[in-house]
C-alpha cells in the first residue's frame, strides 16, 4: 500500500528527516550530508548548544528550533515532531550517516511501498571499535508515518511502542542500514554513561522499575565500573522483562557482559547462557 495514495496526505511533502542535537558542530555535517537525498525537509531541534552546532545546521535547512532541555529525550523529540509536516519521518541521530546507494532506493521504498499502517526498524551498525571482531548492531524504530497521536516515552532509550499499539499500527522490518560513528574519547563515554544514569533513575522514580530503564541504568554502571550494580540491574530487567521481547534478550545480553573479566565467573556465565 503506498502513503502516497492516501488523498489526506498529498499535499505534504513525503517524507521529513527530524534530529535533536546538541554540540554536534563536528559530526553533525557528514550526517546531514548523508540524508539531503532522502529527504524533502530536514527538521533540526537543537536542545542547548554550546557551540556552532545551530550555525552548521541552518547551512543545510532553514527549519531548525531550540528547545528546552527537561531531562527527557522524549519531550524533546516530541517537540521536534510538533514541527514536522510531512507523511513519514526518519529519525537520525548525529553522527549517523545513510550510504548514498542506500538513500536511493529507500527514497522508492517510502514512495512507492511504505505502507501507513506500519512503523519501520532499521539496523544500526556502530563502527567496529580496535579490540572487537565485528561491529556492533541494533533494530530500533526509525521510519514512522507522520500521525496525530504517535508520541515518544520515557526520559532515556525514548520509546514509540506504546503509541503505536494503541493505534493498531504494526512494526516491521527494512533492509537499509543506518551507520553509526560513537566518540570513544574516555571523557565523552563517561559523560554519556552519568547522563544516562541520572535519566534512567529519574524514569525509574517516575514509572517504576521497567525492563527498558533497567537496561540503561545497567549500561550506565557498566560504563561507569560499577560491574556488581550493573549486574544487579539487568537480573531485575530480565525479571521484568516480557518473556522473549527485545528487552529481555538486551537483559541476559548485559549481564554475561557484566560478568566478563573475573575468571571465576566463567560457571555464573555458563548458567546465564544456558537459561
Amino acid at each position: 500500500m503506498s502513503s502516497s495514495n492516501d488523498p489526506s496526505a498529498i499535499q505534504l511533502p513525503c517524507l521529513a528527516v527530524a534530529m535533536i542535537v546538541r554540540n554536534a558542530e563536528k559530526t553533525l555535517p557528514a550526517t546531514l550530508e548523508s540524508i539531503r537525498p532522502l529527504a524533502d525537509i530536514i527538521v533540526v531541534a537543537d536542545t542547548g548548544s554550546t557551540d556552532s552546532t545551530i550555525e552548521v545546521a541552518k547551512k543545510y535547512t532553514p527549519n531548525v528550533i531550540s528547545v528546552d532541555w527537561q531531562q527527557s529525550f522524549s519531550a524533546a523529540r516530541n517537540t521536534c515532531l510538533d514541527k514536522v509536516r510531512s507523511q513519514w519521518v526518519l529519525w537520525i541521530d548525529t553522527g549517523e550517516s545513510i550510504a548514498s546507494e542506500d538513500a536511493s532506493s529507500m527514497r522508492q521504498f517510502v514512495e512507492l511501498q511504505a505502507d501507513p499502517q506500519t512503523a519501520y526498524r532499521m539496523m544500526i551498525r556502530e563502527k567496529r571499535s580496535p579490540n572487537t571482531i565485528m561491529p556492533e548492531q541494533v533494530a530500533r524504530i526509525r521510519l514512522v508515518p507522520n500521525q496525530p497521536g504517535i508520541r515518544f516515552s520515557g526520559r532515556v532509550r525514548e520509546d514509540l511502542t506504546p503509541t503505536l499499539e494503541a493505534r493498531g499500527l504494526s512494526v516491521d522490518t527494512i533492509p537499509w542500514r543506518i551507520h553509526r560513528t560513537v566518540d570513544q574519547k574516555a571523557a565523552a563515554l563517561l559523560n554519556r554513561a552519568r547522563r544516562d544514569l541520572e535519566l534512567a533513575e529519574l524514569e525509574i522514580q517516575e514509572r517504576g522499575a521497567h525492563a527498558r530503564a533497567l537496561n540503561c541504568l545497567g549500561e550506565a554502571l557498566q560504563a561507569l565500573d560499577e560491574h556488581a550494580r550493573a549486574g544487579e540491574c539487568f537480573r531485575q530487567a530480565i525479571k521484568n522483562a516480557a518473556r522473549g521481547s527485545v528487552d529481555m534478550l538486551e537483559s541476559y545480553y548485559g549481564l554475561l557482559t557484566s560478568l566478563d573479566g573475573d575468571p571465576r565467573s566463567i560457571e555464573a556465565q555458563l548458567a546465564v547462557c544456558l537459561d
